[in-house]
Formats: C-alpha cells, structure tokens, sequence
C-alpha cells in the first residue's frame, strides 16, 4: 500500500503482529484521518457468515461467545463506527445471507440502516430484464452464436431464474436470480448450446440450509412443504419480513418464511402471500418434498423415459408413467390434498432429471391459457417427429387412463377432472383466432 499510494500511505505506521486486528485497524483509521488523506469506503460481504453456521448447527454457546462485548465482531464494529463519526470512513456497505446478528451487534454498530428492502434499490437484488438481454446480446456477439436459438435461450431463462419481487410485488418488472443466470451464462459459453442442467450445484446448499432450519420443528416443516408443494402460495407476516431478528427468532416456525425469503426461494406474490419464483426454485423445493414424504425418484423412471425420447414420443405414456410410478407413493393424507398445479410442478421435476432440453419448461407452462395451449402444440411440433400435435398433448385424456392402472376411485375422479379441464382448454385454443 505504501508504494501504490505513496502521498498518503508512506508515513503509515507499521502493522503489528501481536496486535490485534481491530487496534491494527484503528491505528490504521487515525492515520488516515491525521493525514488528510481521502475518505475511505469499507465493503463487509457475508459478514454473517460464521454466526449462521454456528446457529444453523446449534452451537447457542459458541455463537453468545462469538458475540459477545469482548468478541472479535463486536470489538472490530466498534471501531468501524469510531471511523464513520471521525470521518476517516465515507461509508460502510455490509452485505450478508440472513438478516441476524444485527440486533446482537447493534450495542457496538447502531448506526447501520437495514437496507435491503429499501424501494430504490430492489433493482440491486437480481437482474432487470433489460440487464439480462444485454448480457445475452455481449454473449452472442463474442462466441458468434447462432441468432435462431436466441428465443429458445430467453425462455429457458425467464421461466428458470426470474420471478422475484422483493418489494414491490405490484412492479411488472420481476428480477432475476443473480448466481443461476450468471451459472448459465458461463455453462452457454462453454458449450455454445443449452445446458441440461439449469440448476447450480452450489444451489444444492440451499436444501441443506432448508433441512438445517426446520429441523427442530418437523411437523410445522411438513405443512409448509405440504402447502408451498401444493398450492405454490403461503400467508405471510409483512411485519416480520421487513425487521432483524435475533438468535431466539431463528427457529421459530413463524420465522422459517422469512428465512426461506432471503435464501431467494420465496418471493412476494402480493401483499399476503409468498410464492416458489421459478421453475429451478419449484424443483428444489419438490426435491425436499421428495425426501420429506420418501418418495423414490431415482431410477424407476428411466425406461419410460428412455422409450418417450428414442421411441414413441407419447406424452400420454409418459405422464401415466409419472403417475403410476410418482403419484402412486404419495401418503393418503398429502394426495387428499394435491392440486393441479402440484400435478404439473411435479411432473416437471421428474422430466427435468432426464436430457429433454428445453420440453421441460414447455410441458410446465400455464396451461390453462388459450395462448400457452398453441405456443406448447407448435413448440412440440419442432421439436418432436409426431404426426399429430394434438395427440402429443394428450396427456391424461379419459381414452388413455387404462394407461394408469392406479386403483384407486379417488385417483381416477382426479385425473378425469384434470383431463376433462385440458379438453376444454385445448378446444378453446383450437377456436382462439390467431
């Protein structure tokens, strides 16, 4: 530092070793402001790091140690407070996973405004739509990429990482995910084509947290899963999400929401409820669904999904093979409840575990609008060598559900309401002008 800032730095007095690092700081901050030197902008990222670990893994003892008065923590926000009133510091942007330990820092940094929810900067979340194509356009300008797969690419990406209203769940401007467009991107210039898995690794981590939180209360867990699996939609406390809350709050099942919130898995539908934002998020959630209630999605699926690829392309088989083999295991209790949209959502991960590019993300679309009706028939039709377009999207067609072979009465009254549902829609689309 001396030799890049010689003006200012050169009189600096040395680093001590057997110091610590907050006097080190502070001699370092004294300096500055003796000097005359510029103000200096501090940038903390994850500063929550290690007490979210330590909580997540109920460690009460180390983490009331590890902030406590005499801790490290408390003593280094200490002097970066002391620095802000002196003005050797400019300012100080703090970045973390949860919003705890704030409150249990606050005696030594209550300076800080809690900004992550301010309006202004929800943009500073994910990225815009606008942000997203220019991106896309630097990306098919460098790598010369072919322009036709442009839409495909776009759809991909809208339906997998966007969704997210942090603030304003009016706004039609929903964000996208920062870390999973940034994986594709990186994954799209390496192979110049659409990855088959959308979904980064280190997402997997999120399960885990999931896992790590409601462990202490399974049984308001499983109504969660149950409902957000089910309905893709769960009441929430607009209070409880705009504030800090501290270690005693962090287990609370009333507290598992806000958690799952700023994990970037839930996201405002509206001013009472919270929803799954996306296509990657939903298959994340059905996966703990999946391990919850153990049900078997290894490789019972593979033959019938071999055969709908190399074979026959019957999407009528393939969604009884889903039913037969996926739905069949669901408890009595959890199938009493289910709805469409679980039908759709988990039939999408099934799907998902197999290279069906971007099929997935078709068969998961809205159905129930005319529009998406046609958009998914000509989709399938370029993608797939049928004869018929119609018959492609049979999917659960009361002429098929000899094809199910689930025994119960309960089963077939629901797969024929799901079935008469699409028959109507698919007629309206047929009769929709163009």
């Amino acid at each position: 530092m001396k030799l890049r800032y010689p003006g200012t730095m050169e009189h600096m007095p040395e680093i001590q070793p057997d110091e610590s690092a907050s006097t080190n700081l502070l001699i370092w901050l004294n300096h500055l402001k003796s000097s005359d030197a510029p103000q200096v902008y501090v940038i903390i990222d994850e500063y929550d790091n290690f007490a979210n670990h330590l909580i997540t893994a109920h460690q009460d003892f180390q983490y009331k140690k590890q902030t406590a008065d005499d801790s490290f923590p408390k003593t280094y926000f200490k002097v970066l407070k002391a620095g802000r009133q002196t003005g050797a510091l400019a300012n100080i942007f703090i970045t973390g996973i949860l919003p705890i330990t704030i409150d249990d820092l606050s005696s030594a940094y209550n300076i800080a405004d809690f900004i992550t929810l301010h309006p202004q900067l929800e943009g500073l979340l994910g990225f815009t739509e606008n942000e997203v194509h220019h991106l896309l356009d630097q990306v098919y300008w460098d790598y010369d990429l072919d322009p036709t797969t442009r839409q495909s690419v776009n759809e991909v990406i809208k339906t997998q990482y966007n969704g997210y209203h942090f603030v304003n769940a009016e706004s039609c401007d929903a964000l996208y995910n920062f870390t999973m467009v940034m994986y594709f991107i990186r994954e799209f210039c390496r192979l110049h084509t659409i990855p088959n898995n959308l979904i980064d690794l280190n997402l997997r981590t999120d399960l885990s947290w999931v896992q790590r939180i409601t462990g202490s209360y399974p049984e308001s867990t499983d109504e969660i899963v149950r409902q957000l699996a089910a309905e893709n939609i769960i009441r929430y406390d607009n209070d409880a999400l705009i504030s800090q809350f501290n270690i005693s709050d962090f287990f609370n099942p009333s507290f598992y929401l806000i958690s799952f919130f700023y994990l970037g898995m839930l996201t405002r539908q509206d001013d009472f409820y919270l929803c799954l934002p996306n296509l990657s998020m939903k298959k994340i959630f059905i996966e703990y669904f999946n391990g919850l209630y153990q049900i078997d999605v290894s490789t019972r699926y593979t033959k019938i999904m071999e055969r709908f690829i190399v074979s026959n392309h019957d999407i009528g088989e393939l969604f009884a093979g889903y039913w037969h083999e996926y739905v069949s295991q669901l408890p009595e209790a959890i199938f009493a409840k289910v709805n469409e949209n679980f039908y759709r959502t988990t039939f999408y991960e099934v799907c998902s575990r197999f290279c069906l590019s971007g099929l997935p993300s078709l068969l998961n679309a809205r159905i129930h609008q005319a529009g998406a009706i046609l958009r998914i028939l000509g989709n399938l039709m370029k993608k797939l060598p049928v004869n018929d377009g119609l018959l492609s999207l049979n999917i659960i067609q009361t002429k098929n559900l000899h094809l199910i072979g689930v025994p119960r009465k309960s089963s077939h009254f629901r797969v024929r309401m799901y079935s008469k549902f699409l028959d109507m829609q698919i007629v309206s689309a047929k009769n929709t002008p163009k």
